[in-house]
């Protein structure tokens, strides 16, 4: 758990619902719609955090008002708490929602949160959120392997099994030379 030194206050949450405009109910796409909540402080200082699930419930389950002590609205928790105690507060939201529902909609309304109040201890730092969070930088990295490794190729060939099914595809490897990034793989015999 990383400290928490500053005693600083949430004031407010905003949820933003956004929409393609023609959304298409008949689609499987989360790419039509997401929400953005923004974590206001007493310090001026806003985190930013999202969600693909649906925005409409997801912004009801944070919007929503507090009902019985298991079913706590999760913005009611947050007002005046330290946005910079994340992992206290993450427990606080998942425990007083307990019965609204620690799956589907609400976690992931929860997460929306949970990332706002991370980039909020970023900004507080002065530091980027994968630091806090312990990563190191991610290398440059090529989108097809150096010449001297082997990139996998998937065996395109099913054979028949003695009980009448087939037996998987097999994973093999074949030099980077020997094919084109934008050929379909060759089959490998096997």
């Amino acid at each position: 758990m990383l400290p928490v030194a500053r005693q600083m206050k949430i004031t407010d949450i905003e949820c933003h619902v956004l929409l393609v405009p023609d959304v298409r109910t008949d689609a499987t796409s989360s790419a039509q719609d997401d929400i953005v909540v923004f974590v206001h402080t007493d310090e001026g200082i806003t985190g930013i955090g999202e969600s693909d699930v649906n925005p409409w419930i997801a912004r009801a389950c944070i919007e929503a008002p507090s009902t019985h002590s298991m079913g706590l609205g999760l913005k009611e928790m947050l007002i005046g708490e330290n946005p910079l105690d994340t992992e206290r507060l993450w427990q606080k939201l998942y425990v007083g929602s307990c019965m609204n529902g620690r799956r589907g909609a609400v976690i992931n309304a929860i997460g929306a949160i949970d990332m706002a109040l991370w980039d909020i201890r970023g900004k507080a730092a002065d530091k980027p959120t994968w630091q806090l969070l312990g990563g190191t930088r991610a290398t440059r990295s090529s989108p097809t392997p150096p010449s001297s490794q082997t990139a996998p190729v998937w065996n395109n060939t099913a054979t028949p099994s003695s009980n009448g099914c087939c037996t998987p595809r097999k994973l093999v490897f074949a030099p980077p030379s020997s094919r084109s990034p934008f050929s379909v793989p060759t089959t490998t015999p096997g």
